[in-house]
């Protein structure tokens, strides 16, 4: 368990970096945005690190609340960045899990619609200009989503370790998004 969590922390780490270097060359309010948000994965990796060595309570309820706020800042990221005209047509569908779901804990839910929501707006941002990179984007905010819901779950598969296994599964699939795009826009790929 301790290892998934670790993994999660390099990968939300590596993203951080990525992300504020892309920034910093660019000077995007976007990419300064999506820094701010996978240092905020970072350090909510971070608690569920200090949760598991200390058997802190309170640290995993920080963990919790660190990340909805990242999955807020993310989410606005993510405002601008397609028409609102073509987003229109899928808020319907942002508000379908919320209520069911976001029962178990106030932090957990507004990560789940975040996050969601996010995912959705990527892939209307891919279907508007077919970039790669976005799909990969979009898949790892949506194995993230899914993540989320295992965790509301009690089903006995959802157990703390294969939740923690499909998040860093997510942090993958955006790094790799983000290597995609920052090695396209260096030439390099």
């Amino acid at each position: 368990m301790l290892a998934l969590v670790v993994l999660e922390f390099a990968l939300t780490a590596a993203l951080a970096a990525l992300s504020a270097r892309a920034a910093l060359g660019l000077e995007s309010r976007t990419l300064r945005l999506l820094a701010a948000s996978f240092g905020l994965l970072a350090l909510s990796s971070a608690l569920k690190i200090a949760w598991l060595i200390l058997s802190s309570e309170i640290a995993l309820a920080l963990s919790s609340a660190v990340m909805a706020v990242s999955f807020f800042v993310l989410a606005i990221s993510h405002v601008y960045s397609v028409s609102p005209r073509a987003s229109a047509s899928y808020m319907l569908l942002l508000m379908l899990p919320t209520p069911v779901l976001a029962a178990y804990t106030l932090a957990k839910g507004v990560s789940l619609y975040l996050v969601l929501y996010a995912a959705v707006e990527t892939t209307i941002f891919y279907t508007e200009n077919r970039y790669w990179a976005s799909l990969l984007t979009a898949a790892g905010l949506y194995v993230l989503f899914a993540s989320l819901v295992l965790g509301f779950t009690s089903l006995g598969i959802a157990n703390l370790l294969i939740v923690e296994a499909v998040q860093a599964a997510g942090y993958a699939l955006l790094l790799a998004s983000g290597v995609y795009s920052y090695r396209g826009a260096e030439g390099g790929g």
